[in-house]
């Protein structure tokens, strides 16, 4: 469990959704059995995916399209 100063420093990092991604590894049991690098590897792919996704989003409301239902 990761303590709320951590959290806190975190979050000043901007990297708190490295700490959302570790709680969801941490907190799946799914994932007990992987070993300490594909714990990493899963943690960077999740944080990866999650700023790629909000980049999307932000591009497509900027791109003010009239049709967001074909993309």
């Amino acid at each position: 469990m990761i303590d709320n100063e951590t959290i806190r420093k975190a979050s000043e990092m901007g990297i708190i959704d490295v700490i959302d991604a570790v709680n969801t590894v941490e907190s799946n049991t799914t994932y007990i059995t992987l070993s300490f690098d594909e714990k990493i590897k899963m943690i960077i792919d999740m944080v990866y995916q999650c700023r790629y996704n909000e980049t999307v989003k932000k591009l497509k409301k900027r791109a003010k399209l009239r049709y967001l239902e074909g993309i």
